[in-house]
């Protein structure tokens, strides 16, 4: 058994045991028998020299460099190594002078100079520092602390581009947010499939029809919408039912009809914002629909305060002047309003502003 000079650690004097395995150091060269040493002169016996080799007034010692498989030489001979250039695996420079090699018992690369080991961690540099991770706006390495997870978009970004007045927010979904709220004002959004407001950008028209670039159908929005027990409508209307229901399983496939206990008919549903939050929906048809609109609540979560609310908590999205309600307008389009109506109501929560023309500022305190 031997000792490591690095760690004291013992080892066993075999072939092939170059490094201890405790602290990676390379252990003292063990020399073979027979082997012969750089610059040890030995005298070979039992050998011709060719004339060439021995000039007449030699004086019997040749200095032989490169001696190799069916060469002749004669007289006493320094074999001289070939020295190969060498750099190290975890700083990738050129290693120069008399100095100390470490092979990383975690990763096994080898050489590793003493600048790039750690021997108190007992390990390379590229094991301290850890895996990269590419961000995923700038394109930059980074190590795993220096990134967050955007709570929006859920894409890996780098610290730096945190949005200081948002929690977890990166700074280009706070940037498109802003666009949104933008199209808002200049009534220039339409209502995606899933409940989400697109912008202009993010739409194109396609053999007549409005969608978004990956082919989902938008619903475009009626200008001034702010403000909305005889027999059932759908008892007697068949085909106004199978208009309805093909209007919104093509906008919103994931809304449900229902039928309350008083026979009316609804929709209920989970849309979500552009800012990723959710909210549980239920469009109750009237049973003189479609010459009175169905009126919408969120009922998850509960809007407690709110402009353009009624404290039974059904939603109002036009005023009764404007007219924007015609019985050939659909629940479909109702759910487009409902989706405008809650991204507007997310930003007078942020802002204390409603995005879009009001009749009113009032804000009501609900009991539903």
């Amino acid at each position: 058994m031997a000792q490591c000079p690095q760690c004291d650690g013992e080892y066993t004097l075999e072939p092939g045991h170059d490094f201890c395995d405790n602290c990676g150091m390379r252990l003292p060269e063990q020399q073979e028998a027979g082997a012969v040493a750089e610059g040890e002169s030995i005298q070979v016996t039992g050998a011709l020299a060719t004339e060439a080799d021995q000039a007449p007034d030699s004086s019997g010692d040749v200095k032989v460099q490169g001696v190799g498989e069916g060469m002749v030489a004669g007289g006493n001979i320094t074999v001289t190594n070939t020295v190969q250039l060498e750099f190290c695996a975890a700083g990738y420079e050129q290693l120069f002078g008399d100095r100390t090699l470490y092979r990383c018992p975690k990763c096994h690369k080898y050489p590793v100079c003493d600048q790039h080991f750690d021997q108190g961690l007992g390990m390379c540099s590229s094991c301290i520092v850890g895996p990269k991770i590419a961000c995923a706006l700038c394109n930059d390495p980074l190590s795993p602390s220096e990134t967050f997870t955007c709570r929006r978009c859920k894409r890996i970004v780098g610290n730096d581009h945190l949005d200081p007045d948002r929690e977890q927010w990166c700074a280009d979904c706070s940037a498109k947010w802003a666009g949104v709220v933008e199209a808002m004002e200049r009534d220039e959004v339409g209502i995606s499939m899933d409940g989400t407001v697109v912008g202009r950008d993010d739409v194109e028209l396609k053999g007549k029809v409005l969608q978004t670039k990956d082919g989902k159908p938008v619903a475009t929005i009626k200008e001034n919408i702010w403000y909305t027990k005889p027999k059932q409508w759908y008892r007697v209307k068949a085909r106004l039912l199978r208009q309805e229901q093909q209007a919104m399983h093509r906008f919103y496939p994931a809304l449900q009809l229902e039928t309350a206990p008083n026979g009316d008919l609804y929709w209920q549903g989970a849309v979500s914002t552009w800012t990723g939050n959710n909210y549980e929906i239920q469009l109750r048809y009237p049973d003189s629909f479609p010459y009175r609109p169905p009126k919408a609540y969120v009922i998850d979560p509960k809007i407690e305060q709110s402009r353009h609310i009624y404290p039974d908590g059904h939603l109002c999205m036009f005023h009764k002047d404007d007219r924007a309600w015609e019985p050939n307008t659909t629940g479909a389009t109702v759910m487009s309003w409902i989706s405008l109506w809650l991204h507007c109501y997310e930003v007078w929560l942020e802002t204390g502003t409603w995005p879009r023309r009001e009749h009113d500022d009032m804000v009501i305190t609900t009991n539903y």
